[in-house]
């Protein structure tokens, strides 16, 4: 059976690494941007990070993600806040800090077990212990307009500009959400090659998943090479690694029918991040990062609107909102 017949008809994912880095500081900031309420007074890192013990299977905690609407739930300390359809709706407290969720002698620690994306930070690093547990969740293209992460004729424009195989950059907190709905709906006829840092994409059987957490500088070129001689219709990428991110722009600078994320609060940040990212990794000036950044993009989606990547005269790069 030749490729692209198998390619159509099986779901290949390739799971380069299974295991996440012990640390990773840049989710640091993601995490702990979840609390506010500094009540609770932890003295000592050891009680978390030294004493380690297995999730029991019927932890307390998880009894409210059986109600479907229940989106994400957070702990700070003892106080607990649970998120329904991404709205507060509760507010409770626990005895103690649930210690069985932590599964690292790492202070900063994320991992997806039972289609929950499990994250925190303790002592040191911050001054409470943090957890959030957040469900995955697949939006339809009508369900992300009803949940009001992208306008009706924003998600139009988006179908056609994927459609005439533009290089999209997707920023915000619904990026994930997003880059999820067009890799199984709206690409499900298409061959697609995605690269992700954790196996959080469910997608459509015509895309082929590479889960790259923890793999080494001299591999990535050749994991991201490995995909790419797969001739894909489309990339896909949700690298929160700033490294393996640089290395997959430079290899794809050239091509068409790019589809990554990149978290950040808004389109320019997302831009000046890029750029950052090109001059510190691909050891280049400023003038020849934004020249990259305009092979590599044509387009920003920034929560709810759109933005056309240009150059201009005076800061060679403008971002131009697309009226739709």
């Amino acid at each position: 059976m030749g490729f692209s017949s198998r390619f159509k008809n099986d779901k290949t994912i390739l799971n380069i690494v299974e295991e996440l880095p012990e640390t990773n500081k840049d989710l640091t900031k993601d995490v702990e941007s979840d609390f506010v309420d500094n009540s609770v007074d932890i003295s000592s890192e050891t009680v978390y990070s030294s004493q380690v013990e297995s999730r029991a299977e019927n932890s307390s905690l998880l009894i409210y993600f059986s109600d479907a609407s229940v989106s994400k739930l957070t702990v700070t300390g003892n106080a607990v806040k649970i998120y329904r359809d991404n709205m507060l709706s509760e507010q409770l407290s626990l005895p103690e800090f649930p210690k069985d969720y932590i599964k690292a002698k790492s202070s900063v620690f994320k991992y997806i077990e039972n289609n929950l994306i499990i994250s925190g930070v303790l002592p040191p690093v911050s001054a409470i212990p943090c957890l959030t547990i957040e469900k995955i969740k697949g939006y339809t293209p009508d369900e992300l307009v009803s949940q009001k992460i992208i306008s009706q004729k924003n998600l139009e424009f988006l179908k056609k500009i994927i459609s005439a195989r533009k290089n999209i950059l997707i920023t915000g907190n619904n990026s994930f959400d997003i880059l999820n709905t067009i890799t199984s709906f709206i690409l499900k006829e298409q061959r697609c090659v995605l690269f992700q840092n954790e196996d959080k994409i469910k997608s459509s059987e015509n895309v082929i998943t590479f889960n790259t957490p923890g793999i080494s500088d001299s591999d990535l070129n050749s994991v991201f090479q490995t995909g790419l001689a797969m001739e894909p219709e489309y990339i896909a990428a949700d690298l929160f690694d700033k490294k393996q991110m640089s290395v997959l722009l430079a290899l794809t600078e050239e091509l068409n029918a790019k589809i990554y994320t990149l978290p950040a609060a808004n389109a320019s940040n997302a831009l000046y991040n890029v750029l950052n990212m090109i001059m510190t990794y691909g050891h280049c000036n400023e003038k020849i990062a934004k020249s990259r950044i305009l092979h590599s993009f044509n387009y920003i989606l920034d929560k709810n609107s759109i933005y056309l990547i240009a150059p201009a005269k005076t800061a060679i790069i403008t971002l131009k909102e697309v009226p739709v």
